[in-house]
């Protein structure tokens, strides 16, 4: 499974065939697969055209919006039989640039790109969003999950971690060593028992314990 364009293709190796997903009308920026390896998560940018998707959002008006930038649309769709199983949107604006499942499936993280680049936990299978919280107004470059309510992102000059706490998502920012400095993090991920380690710009592997950065390892 890859995207090109707007258009996300199912490749069968075996049978040397290809189909295609082609409901989105922009490009497809951000992408996730299922824990079940069938269902698939694409996002889109935003569209030139002026008349973008309306707002539901409570004082959105035409010059609000705008200058917002344009509501943008999250497909949850099935690779084996091109089904959507979802079409989430009203709330991310300009792009989507980070899409991940829950280690279940249950719950889909989104990250727009909007001033804060902000972030959203769906039920995608109702379509309801269970929390946001804005994450950091520099680029956001990689998020993964480490259990049901937890989860971590990365970027330009930013690790932070996030949790709920009942219907609240609240996120602590990670404070770096001196000696790191305010180097990008490319990447993140949890291994062995829930340990978070991040990738920085420079080639370096960073344990962090809680919100605190270990020495880099290179």
């Amino acid at each position: 499974m890859f995207t090109t364009a707007g258009v996300g293709v199912v490749q069968d190796l075996q049978a040397n065939k290809q189909e295609f997903f082609n409901l989105h009308h922009e490009d497809i920026v951000a992408f996730a697969m299922h824990p079940n390896k069938d269902i698939c998560a694409t996002g889109q940018m935003a569209g030139k055209a002026l008349n973008g998707p309306k707002s539901n959002v409570k004082g959105g008006g035409k010059k609000k919006d705008l200058a917002q930038g344009k509501l943008v649309d999250i497909y949850v769709w099935s690779a084996s039989t091109r089904e959507v199983l979802a079409k989430i949107t009203g709330f991310h604006r300009r792009a989507i640039s980070q899409l991940a499942f829950s280690p279940n499936g249950k719950k889909l993280l989104s990250i727009g790109k909007d001033d804060h680049n902000s972030v959203a936990v769906y039920d995608w299978a109702t379509q309801a969003m269970l929390g946001n919280a804005k994450v950091d107004p520099g680029q956001v470059f990689s998020a993964a999950w480490k259990n049901e309510t937890e989860f971590s992102t990365c970027g330009v000059k930013h690790m932070k971690v996030f949790s709920f706490s009942g219907s609240n998502l609240n996120g602590k920012k990670g404070s770096y060593l001196k000696t790191l400095g305010n180097v990008a993090m490319t990447c993140v991920a949890y291994v062995l028992n829930g340990v978070l380690v991040t990738g920085s710009q420079d080639g370096g592997l960073v344990k962090w314990n809680g919100s605190s950065a270990g020495k880099p390892i290179k």
